[in-house]
Protein backbone atom coordinates (compact mmCIF):
# COMPACT_ATOMS: atom_id res chain seq x y z
CA UNK A 1 0.00 0.00 0.00
CA UNK A 2 1.20 3.52 -0.78
CA UNK A 3 2.66 5.39 2.17
CA UNK A 4 3.44 2.26 4.16
CA UNK A 5 6.98 1.79 5.49
CA UNK A 6 7.13 -1.94 4.70
CA UNK A 7 5.32 -4.57 2.69
CA UNK A 8 2.68 -6.74 4.34
CA UNK A 9 2.24 -10.34 3.20
CA UNK A 10 -1.24 -11.80 3.59
CA UNK A 11 -2.65 -15.29 3.24
CA UNK A 12 -6.24 -16.39 3.78
CA UNK A 13 -8.44 -19.35 2.95
CA UNK A 14 -11.69 -17.38 2.80
CA UNK A 15 -10.75 -14.13 1.02
CA UNK A 16 -10.13 -13.16 -2.58
CA UNK A 17 -8.27 -10.14 -3.95
CA UNK A 18 -11.13 -7.70 -3.42
CA UNK A 19 -10.26 -4.22 -2.16
CA UNK A 20 -12.55 -2.07 -0.08
CA UNK A 21 -12.18 1.35 1.54
CA UNK A 22 -11.68 2.60 5.08
CA UNK A 23 -12.06 6.04 6.64
CA UNK A 24 -8.83 7.57 7.91
CA UNK A 25 -7.66 11.02 9.04
CA UNK A 26 -5.04 12.16 6.53
CA UNK A 27 -2.82 15.17 7.18
CA UNK A 28 -2.94 17.75 4.41
CA UNK A 29 -0.17 20.04 3.17
CA UNK A 30 -1.36 22.82 5.50
CA UNK A 31 -1.11 20.49 8.51
CA UNK A 32 -4.86 20.03 8.94
CA UNK A 33 -6.23 16.47 9.18
CA UNK A 34 -9.06 15.62 6.86
CA UNK A 35 -11.25 12.50 6.77
CA UNK A 36 -10.64 10.51 3.58
CA UNK A 37 -11.38 7.12 2.13
CA UNK A 38 -8.28 4.95 1.77
CA UNK A 39 -8.25 1.77 -0.33
CA UNK A 40 -7.68 -1.29 1.83
CA UNK A 41 -7.75 -5.03 1.05
CA UNK A 42 -10.89 -6.65 2.44
CA UNK A 43 -8.69 -9.22 4.15
CA UNK A 44 -7.04 -6.51 6.28
CA UNK A 45 -10.37 -4.85 7.08
CA UNK A 46 -11.81 -8.11 8.36
CA UNK A 47 -8.69 -8.95 10.31
CA UNK A 48 -8.64 -5.53 11.99
CA UNK A 49 -12.31 -5.78 12.86
CA UNK A 50 -12.21 -9.29 14.31
CA UNK A 51 -8.66 -9.60 15.61
CA UNK A 52 -8.22 -11.26 18.98
CA UNK A 53 -6.91 -9.86 22.25
CA UNK A 54 -3.33 -11.04 21.70
CA UNK A 55 -3.03 -9.30 18.34
CA UNK A 56 -4.68 -6.20 19.75
CA UNK A 57 -2.18 -6.14 22.59
CA UNK A 58 0.75 -6.45 20.16
CA UNK A 59 -0.70 -3.59 18.14
CA UNK A 60 -1.00 -1.26 21.13
CA UNK A 61 2.44 -2.16 22.46
CA UNK A 62 4.05 -1.28 19.13
CA UNK A 63 2.50 2.20 19.14
CA UNK A 64 4.93 3.54 21.73
CA UNK A 65 7.68 0.93 21.65
CA UNK A 66 10.94 1.97 23.33
CA UNK A 67 12.99 -1.25 23.28
CA UNK A 68 16.07 -0.60 21.19
CA UNK A 69 18.21 -3.16 19.41
CA UNK A 70 21.10 -2.29 21.68
CA UNK A 71 19.29 -3.73 24.70
CA UNK A 72 20.19 -7.24 25.77
CA UNK A 73 17.50 -9.86 25.23
CA UNK A 74 16.68 -10.33 28.96
CA UNK A 75 15.86 -6.62 29.15
CA UNK A 76 13.76 -6.81 26.00
CA UNK A 77 11.72 -9.66 27.48
CA UNK A 78 11.34 -7.82 30.79
CA UNK A 79 10.17 -4.55 29.24
CA UNK A 80 7.85 -6.39 26.84
CA UNK A 81 6.19 -8.07 29.81
CA UNK A 82 5.88 -4.69 31.53
CA UNK A 83 4.17 -3.28 28.43
CA UNK A 84 1.80 -6.25 28.29
CA UNK A 85 0.88 -5.76 31.94
CA UNK A 86 0.28 -2.08 31.26
CA UNK A 87 -2.00 -2.90 28.34
CA UNK A 88 -3.99 -5.37 30.46
CA UNK A 89 -4.36 -2.67 33.12
CA UNK A 90 -5.51 -0.25 30.42
CA UNK A 91 -8.23 -2.65 29.27
CA UNK A 92 -9.41 -3.14 32.85
CA UNK A 93 -9.36 0.63 33.33
CA UNK A 94 -11.64 1.13 30.32
CA UNK A 95 -14.01 -1.60 31.53
CA UNK A 96 -14.23 -0.22 35.06
CA UNK A 97 -17.57 1.48 35.79
CA UNK A 98 -15.74 4.07 37.89
CA UNK A 99 -13.71 5.36 34.93
CA UNK A 100 -16.33 5.72 32.23
CA UNK A 101 -16.23 8.97 30.21
CA UNK A 102 -19.08 11.37 30.59
CA UNK A 103 -21.64 12.16 27.89
CA UNK A 104 -19.97 13.44 24.73
CA UNK A 105 -16.47 12.66 26.00
CA UNK A 106 -13.99 10.21 24.53
CA UNK A 107 -12.42 7.46 26.65
CA UNK A 108 -8.85 7.82 27.85
CA UNK A 109 -6.28 6.96 25.20
CA UNK A 110 -3.48 4.45 25.72
CA UNK A 111 -0.94 7.28 25.49
CA UNK A 112 -2.58 9.30 28.29
CA UNK A 113 -2.89 6.16 30.39
CA UNK A 114 0.82 5.36 29.86
CA UNK A 115 1.81 8.88 30.90
CA UNK A 116 -0.35 8.65 34.01
CA UNK A 117 1.25 5.32 34.95
CA UNK A 118 4.75 6.75 34.45
CA UNK A 119 3.93 9.83 36.53
CA UNK A 120 2.55 7.66 39.32
CA UNK A 121 5.63 5.42 39.37
CA UNK A 122 8.12 8.27 39.63
CA UNK A 123 6.05 10.53 41.90
CA UNK A 124 7.69 9.25 45.08
CA UNK A 125 11.21 9.55 43.72
CA UNK A 126 11.28 13.14 42.51
CA UNK A 127 12.41 15.99 44.70
CA UNK A 128 15.13 18.58 45.00
CA UNK A 129 18.20 18.75 42.85
CA UNK A 130 20.88 16.15 43.41
CA UNK A 131 24.24 17.48 44.33
CA UNK A 132 26.90 16.51 41.79
CA UNK A 133 30.42 15.38 42.55
CA UNK A 134 31.89 12.92 44.98
CA UNK A 135 30.08 12.70 48.34
CA UNK A 136 31.96 13.76 51.42
CA UNK A 137 33.41 10.84 53.35
CA UNK A 138 33.41 12.79 56.61
CA UNK A 139 29.98 13.82 57.94
CA UNK A 140 29.61 17.55 58.52
CA UNK A 141 28.25 18.75 61.85
CA UNK A 142 24.76 20.26 61.68
CA UNK A 143 25.99 23.38 63.43
CA UNK A 144 28.07 24.20 60.32
CA UNK A 145 25.45 23.43 57.69
CA UNK A 146 22.04 24.39 59.09
CA UNK A 147 20.61 27.87 59.43
CA UNK A 148 20.75 29.03 63.06
CA UNK A 149 19.24 32.10 64.71
CA UNK A 150 20.16 33.56 68.11
CA UNK A 151 17.69 33.44 70.97
CA UNK A 152 17.38 33.95 74.73
CA UNK A 153 17.41 31.11 77.27
CA UNK A 154 16.18 33.33 80.10
CA UNK A 155 18.87 32.24 82.56
CA UNK A 156 22.58 32.97 82.32
CA UNK A 157 25.25 30.35 81.87
CA UNK A 158 28.85 30.12 80.76
CA UNK A 159 29.43 30.77 77.06
CA UNK A 160 30.26 27.43 75.47
CA UNK A 161 33.01 28.79 73.20
CA UNK A 162 34.62 30.84 75.99
CA UNK A 163 34.49 27.87 78.36
CA UNK A 164 36.15 25.51 75.86
CA UNK A 165 38.85 28.03 74.96
CA UNK A 166 39.72 28.66 78.62
CA UNK A 167 39.78 24.90 79.17
CA UNK A 168 42.25 24.48 76.28
CA UNK A 169 44.35 27.47 77.39
CA UNK A 170 43.43 29.51 74.30
CA UNK A 171 42.11 32.46 76.33
CA UNK A 172 42.20 33.52 79.97
CA UNK A 173 38.67 34.68 80.77
CA UNK A 174 35.20 33.35 80.16
CA UNK A 175 31.85 35.11 80.22
CA UNK A 176 28.29 34.32 81.15
CA UNK A 177 25.35 35.09 78.87
CA UNK A 178 21.65 34.32 78.59
CA UNK A 179 21.81 34.34 74.79
CA UNK A 180 22.82 31.54 72.45
CA UNK A 181 21.52 29.07 69.87
CA UNK A 182 18.22 27.44 70.83
CA UNK A 183 18.59 24.78 68.12
CA UNK A 184 22.01 23.67 69.39
CA UNK A 185 21.16 24.25 73.05
CA UNK A 186 24.37 26.22 73.66
CA UNK A 187 24.86 29.52 75.49
CA UNK A 188 26.98 31.75 73.23
CA UNK A 189 28.20 35.34 73.44
CA UNK A 190 26.74 37.59 70.75
CA UNK A 191 27.89 38.08 68.14
CA UNK A 192 31.51 36.82 68.22
CA UNK A 193 31.18 33.38 69.83
CA UNK A 194 27.84 32.70 68.10
CA UNK A 195 29.45 33.33 64.69
CA UNK A 196 32.58 31.32 65.47
CA UNK A 197 30.60 28.34 66.77
CA UNK A 198 28.54 28.10 63.56
CA UNK A 199 31.31 28.80 61.04
CA UNK A 200 34.59 27.34 62.36
CA UNK A 201 35.04 23.59 62.67
CA UNK A 202 37.82 23.69 65.29
CA UNK A 203 36.80 26.72 67.30
CA UNK A 204 38.78 25.74 70.42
Amino acid sequence: MEGQKKNVNLISSIHDFSVGAVQRNVQQADGIFQRQEIPCPQMISDYTQYMGGVDRADQYIQYYVFQHKTLKWPKRIFFTMIEMLKFDAFRLFLASPHHQPGPGKRPTTFLKFSKAVAAGLIAGYTGGSVRKGRPSLVPVDDRLTQRHLPGSFGNKSWCHVCHMRVKNNQQETRRQTKFGCLDCGKHLCLPECFTVFHSVKNYC
